[in-house]
């Protein structure tokens, strides 16, 4: 069987801009939204519309998150997760986890680093199948825009303390 096929990729512009204190942006208010709006260090939800049923114990989904033109993961200006079931947020790195799957449907839950550059963000969405190498690229059309957030608990100055 082939790798996952993407058929849309969706990220809530509406339902993440309440959480995310954002609602006054113009790109979640258009009469159909595509670009969302977020703030760093807080999930933010998803959802993938592949071409096929998923295969939960052999489909593999990974997010590429990209800013700028010479992304460095050491430089948190790329992040690679893969979305699983069983991921669990972590303050200081990406993390994805599926919601929900209903047949070729994949909800899923983002979390991002507190310490991220703000920016405008491209998306990728990497499929594969377990023991195979062959992949299918979908890159999202509209780019995900993240923000600082004042409203998070963990402080960006008392990570920079501690260290």
């Amino acid at each position: 069987m082939e790798p996952l096929q993407v058929d849309i990729v969706h990220f809530y512009p509406a339902d993440n801009a309440q959480p995310h204190n954002t609602r006054k942006y113009e790109v979640v208010n258009e009469l159909n939204p595509t670009t969302a709006v977020v703030r760093r260090g807080q999930p933010f939800s998803g959802v993938v519309r592949f071409k096929r049923p998923i295969d939960e114990e052999n489909d593999v989904v990974q997010l590429v998150f990209v800013l700028g033109e010479n992304p460095q993961l050491d430089k948190e200006t790329m992040g690679s997760v893969f979305i699983k079931r069983e991921s669990v947020p972590e303050k200081g790195i990406w993390s994805a986890r599926i919601t929900d799957v209903q047949e070729d449907n994949m909800m899923f839950e983002v979390s991002t680093p507190v310490t991220l550059p703000v920016g405008s963000w491209s998306v990728r969405v990497v499929t594969r199948r377990k023991g195979n190498n062959l992949r299918e690229v979908y890159d999202f059309e509209s780019d995900l825009y993240i923000l600082f957030n004042p409203w998070n608990p963990v402080k960006y100055f008392d990570l920079k303390f501690k260290q």
